[in-house]
């Protein structure tokens, strides 16, 4: 299958299709993913997004749709509670990107319960893990704060925090910063 998918965007017709077509129909089946992960109507996003009505979620959701403006995504992005990347990628990315469309490939969590998973724990520097460390996670306006003892209870198996990471490699960690308890 996918010598046969090579063979077709050797073609630069087929290419500019099949960015387009997996960009709008992705984001269509991704929004409706989200809303419905959440236990969301249509109507229920409508009015998160301040909309008139049902029907501009009906066209977002929508595959063959394609208008979604970047301002757009950010509201949905913010509505969702989570992050919204728009990056140009060589194609060998985006297609391994495009391989699984299940509903749990295209779930993603709002940041609350992100944060609570720490699937990046193991991106944080040595230094930071002293006793007298809180952990302090940007967070827009706000800020997440947790002790070092907290952090020790949630991730009693995490030995290393320079060692194997689910993170992609080419992708940056999320940066913390580091207060000293006063004692």
């Amino acid at each position: 299958m996918l010598n046969n998918l090579l063979s077709k965007l050797r073609q630069k017709p087929y290419r500019d299709a099949y960015v387009k077509a997996h960009v709008s129909q992705g984001l269509a089946y991704q929004i409706t993913a989200l809303r419905q992960q959440r236990g969301w109507s249509q109507q229920d996003l409508a009015e998160k997004l301040s909309l008139k009505s049902q029907s501009a979620v009906a066209r977002m959701e929508d595959p063959g749709y394609g208008k979604l403006s970047i301002a757009t995504l950010l509201k949905l992005a913010s509505v969702f509670d989570v992050a919204l990347s728009i990056r140009f990628q060589p194609y060998s990315r985006f297609v391994r990107e495009r391989q699984d469309v299940s509903a749990a490939a295209l779930e993603v969590k709002p940041f609350d319960q992100d944060v609570r998973s720490y699937a990046w724990v193991h991106q944080l520097p040595k230094e930071i893990l002293s006793n007298q460390s809180i952990y302090s996670i940007p967070c827009g306006y706000s800020e997440l704060k947790l002790p070092q003892a907290e952090i020790n209870q949630r991730f009693p198996n995490v030995t290393d925090p320079h060692g194997p990471s689910p993170m992609d490699s080419k992708e940056q960690p999320i940066i913390i910063t580091t207060h000293q308890v006063p004692r």
